[in-house]
């Protein structure tokens, strides 16, 4: 698989840069080493402020959201605009980053946003200023948090879009090259949305068109802008099954119906319905199935060691 280019927030398992003059270790960004190109960068070492150092928070000034330091009451704003402009600018391939929880540099969500200046104040919630520019950037990149990565279900999801993106953006190249990734990708997409294979054949006949790439690269994103139901990934593996169900024996049709009622049921885990329905693509060499991505969306040495991790995805995470 072609590796990512994966931003990450410096303190997170490669440098002593956090507030506080210490590193983050991290077990899933340190197993990610093998498997993408990261670019690590910590924004507020970059604007010139220290290690250790003063904390720093978001608070409105004059109406406006604003980086500011209460220990020498500066305002960082211009400097972390003019640094993440400059950041950005430099790479002009990013398809994910992970960033710090909660920092009003880098926090994706939940990043406090006081309403003043002052010691007992109110807030609310919003993104940190570094990651605020990034998403402005790179409107489709994959983006999460170092502490919603520890949900397996969420790594499972931030895995197969970010490895997902990064295969849609070596497909550009011609549209042979796109149509091989819709097909090789049909029955993921289809997990995601049952119509979004339909959507994106459309959109090839647009493939000559200004525009085309943005355009494309905006539908596959929201296809897997959210996480699958257990029964959308029954559907598409009783659909996969339906593309067996001639070659194989009575015995085997009678074992699979079992399993597939008890995968609804959540007795069953995912790579058990996979592992199987694989096999028998292999058996009869039926590549249309084999080259399937929803197999191994993503490296197997990332896919976490303990399978019942995995069964989290048999309940409704539509609500995360």
């Amino acid at each position: 698989m072609t590796k990512p280019i994966l931003g990450v927030s410096k303190c997170l398992e490669f440098e002593n840069c956090r507030y506080d003059g210490k590193m983050i270790g991290n077990d899933f960004v340190r197993k990610l080493k093998d498997h993408v190109d990261f670019v690590p960068v910590c924004p507020e070492v970059g604007i010139g402020l220290g290690t250790p150092r003063p904390p720093i928070r978001l608070v409105k000034i004059g109406g406006e959201k604003s980086l500011y330091q209460p220990s020498s009451g500066e305002n960082l704003t211009q400097k972390m605009q003019e640094f993440s402009k400059m950041f950005l600018d430099s790479h002009k391939v990013l398809d994910g980053f992970i960033l710090k929880h909660s920092s009003p540099s880098c926090g994706v969500r939940n990043v406090k946003l006081y309403h003043k200046i002052g010691q007992a104040v109110g807030y609310d919630q919003s993104s940190g200023m570094f990651t605020e520019m990034v998403l402005k950037k790179f409107p489709y990149i994959i983006v999460e948090d170092e502490a919603r990565l520890r949900n397996p279900v969420l790594r499972d999801s931030f895995l197969t879009r970010l490895y997902s993106m990064t295969r849609l953006r070596e497909s550009f190249e011609s549209k042979e090259s796109l149509m091989e990734f819709c097909k090789d990708n049909e029955m993921l997409f289809m997990v995601y949305d049952q119509s979004g294979p339909k959507k994106l054949e459309a959109l090839l006949s647009q493939f000559s068109e200004d525009g085309f790439e943005e355009k494309f690269t905006a539908t596959v994103y929201d296809i897997l802008n959210k996480i699958p139901s257990a029964d959308a990934l029954n559907s598409t593996y009783v659909y996969i099954f339906s593309l067996l169900e001639d070659k194989i024996t009575l015995p085997e049709k009678e074992y699979f119906a079992n399993m597939i009622r008890d995968f609804s049921q959540g007795l069953v885990l995912p790579s058990q319905v996979s592992t199987l329905l694989y096999s028998w693509a292999l058996r009869f060499d039926m590549k249309s199935i084999i080259s399937q991505t929803i197999f191994e969306p993503y490296p197997k040495g990332l896919v976490p060691i303990s399978p019942e991790s995995r069964k989290y995805s048999l309940i409704d995470l539509n609500k995360i």
